[in-house]
């Protein structure tokens, strides 16, 4: 049996969660030791399963579809981590942000993003992607391949930063704008486009796949 981390960007214990007020509490020892034995009864029923025998018929591809990203934060955003954060290492991150600033010599426009389409048989494909992404983004690959039987997981090929879906651009949070503070690349978060430019690759890939067995 093979573990892979999935669409984890986003996502917590079900033990931690507040269903009525829609949201997540903060946890105790008790909600550890309920998400370890709810994940070991998951992994118990799946070693005991007859499972499926595949008729194997392997092809993969991989892109790198651009990903914009918006404007960077205000220079003030810097000011004030390397003011009051008791932080060295975010003390060093505005340093360096500060820097850059002050130069002018821009931020990147957006990311090159490690995405593969695998197909291990007929009805059976893994779509992988880099960074760590949003639990949103499970539907709409589904979707866009054709509602096939598509396993995706994220944390692949770079560790880069948190991948939003569009849906959640407005709610910003830690995931959209503060896990983007401290990198080395740019400050800024993901802007619209970024679920059309993943789109468009995932069915470049997949026309390039079935091609292939004609």
């Amino acid at each position: 049996m093979q573990f892979v981390q999935g669409l984890a960007g986003n996502v917590r214990p079900r033990a931690v969660a507040d269903v009525g007020k829609n949201r997540f509490r903060t946890s105790t020892p008790a909600d550890v030791r309920k998400a370890g034995a709810d994940l070991a009864d998951d992994v118990l029923v799946a070693l005991n399963g007859k499972g499926e025998a595949l008729v194997l018929n392997l092809a993969g591809t991989m892109d790198r579809p651009f990903l914009p990203r918006d404007k960077p934060p205000e220079r003030a955003v810097y000011e004030t981590m390397a003011k009051q954060d008791s932080s060295k290492f975010r003390q060093a991150v505005a340093e360096y942000w500060l820097k850059r600033y002050d130069a002018g010599e821009g931020f990147a426009k957006g990311d090159a993003w490690p995405l593969g389409l695998v197909r291990l048989a007929d009805n059976h494909w893994i779509c992988y992607l880099a960074g760590e992404p949003c639990v949103e983004w499970g539907p709409k690959v589904r979707e866009w391949l054709g509602g096939r039987n598509v396993v995706v997981w994220g944390y692949s090929q770079e560790g880069r930063a948190y991948l939003p879906t569009e849906s959640l651009l407005p709610e910003g949070g830690y995931e959209v704008e503060d896990s983007n503070r401290a990198r080395g690349h740019s400050p800024a978060r993901f802007a619209p486009g970024i679920e059309r430019a993943v789109r468009q690759s995932l069915r470049r890939q997949l026309a390039f796949i079935e091609a292939k067995a004609d």
